[in-house]
């Protein structure tokens, strides 16, 4: 065996894998991605369907409960919570909507009565006349709520529980990116909190469904004065006057509770699911790492390779990481005097788990830390998944609900 000839030729493969290497970080380094654009999503008029007619919880004839809702971009939404069903209704006229349901297009004939829909009738893919009825007794009733920041003009929907007297509500704050209020991870979650009596207000997220303005150049600030309105606006309602109200903030929509909780000062307590409590700059590098070690990178390159990632996703939306890179909810948490709930899961590999409970170990040294409560599940990643059925952790919400409604 020529071993100069084997030796020459294994050096001349590492060199080459080496340069191609090199040569593919560079190009994700050096060549600009192109930046991010919302999509232009026009919303037609609704005003000519009564849709708040509609909405509601409804009692099919095989005896399923499904909630009526308003679709963000138009329409209905129909959702079934026990069979994860989130299906559109497009409407054809005030009486007429095409129910897109388990790959069938149904016709759906609205039947009203005094001013409000009482039940709809349809006919399934077998033939057989179907009918659904307006529950007597619904889990909670809904308002679609309009309120504005500044000249940003928002939109959500509003879960006010049946039973009375309501005691506490909360804003939803939503994560990353654009994120509308029939993401059925939200919904489902609000859902379950207003069933247990807090009313819930879960608006599209600003840029995002019947939300305007844009989310991709914002900063912290301006997400937090977006459920600041939705709060105030929730006030005006006067549906009590001593309402506990606060702010369930996920993933970052977490790292932005304790901000908004800072500039309202009628917040009465924060809940932060999965949100960091570290920079953004420090939260994108460390979600980026473990993304590159799932596809298989070897750790040896895997930090070089996070560096190359982590310049091109910023430079993907470089107005919202100048106002927002340097971002973390840590100076805040130190400066609520109000009952504040941290909720992590350990397996989590987009939030630092272990970073951000070192910094509010630091902060509940302090006499504001006292306030903070935190709470880590085994065996959970970052979307609360219950290990062993793969969804939401129902001792997570059971977690919450009794810790806000025992405020």
């Amino acid at each position: 065996m020529n071993w100069r000839k084997l030796f020459t030729y294994i050096a001349l493969v590492l060199i080459s894998v080496v340069v191609l290497l090199f040569g593919f970080l560079a190009y994700i380094a050096i060549v600009p991605p192109e930046e991010y654009q919302p999509d232009n999503v026009t919303i037609p008029e609704q005003d000519q369907y009564n849709l708040d007619e509609k909405t509601g919880w409804y009692t099919l004839d095989d005896g399923s409960e499904w909630m009526l809702t308003w679709r963000p971009h138009g329409g209905l939404l129909a959702v079934n919570f026990v069979d994860f069903a989130n299906d559109n209704m497009y409407p054809k006229n005030a009486s007429e909507f095409i129910w897109v349901h388990e790959r069938d297009s149904l016709v759906v004939t609205f039947i009203d009565s005094a001013g409000i829909t009482q039940k709809f009738t349809w006919t399934d893919s077998t033939g057989t006349k179907r009918t659904a009825l307006r529950m007597d007794q619904p889990y909670y009733n809904q308002r679609e709520l309009s309120f504005t920041n500044g000249d940003v003009s928002l939109k959500g929907t509003l879960m006010i529980p049946a039973q009375k007297p309501i005691e506490s509500a909360a804003v939803i704050i939503h994560g990353s990116g654009t994120s509308h209020r029939d993401n059925f991870w939200y919904l489902y979650q609000a859902d379950y909190f207003a069933k247990n009596g807090i009313m819930i207000l879960l608006p599209d997220k600003r840029g995002s469904g019947a939300s305007g303005g844009e989310w991709h150049n914002a900063a912290m600030e301006d997400f937090a004065n977006d459920v600041i309105m939705g709060a105030r606006k929730i006030q005006s309602l006067s549906i009590k006057d001593s309402l506990n109200l606060g702010f369930i903030g996920f993933s970052q929509g977490g790292a932005i509770a304790p901000l908004a909780a800072t500039k309202f000062s009628d917040a009465n307590f924060v809940v932060n699911v999965v949100g960091s409590v570290v920079t953004y700059n420090e939260q994108l590098k460390f979600e980026i790492y473990n993304d590159v070690l799932a596809e298989g990178v070897p750790k040896f390159i895997a930090p070089l390779v996070t560096s190359a990632y982590v310049k091109r996703a910023k430079a993907r939306r470089p107005v919202w990481w100048e106002k927002n890179g340097d971002y973390s909810p840590g100076s805040y948490f130190k400066k609520l005097d109000i009952p504040t709930l941290i909720i992590y899961g350990d397996k989590d590999t987009n939030a630092p788990v272990e970073q951000s409970l070192r910094n509010l170990k630091e902060i509940q040294q302090t006499p504001e830390g006292k306030n903070i409560t935190i709470k880590v599940y085994d065996n959970t990643g970052h979307a609360m998944g219950d290990p062993e059925t793969g969804w939401i952790r129902e001792d997570y919400l059971q977690l919450v609900t009794k810790w806000i409604n025992n405020i």
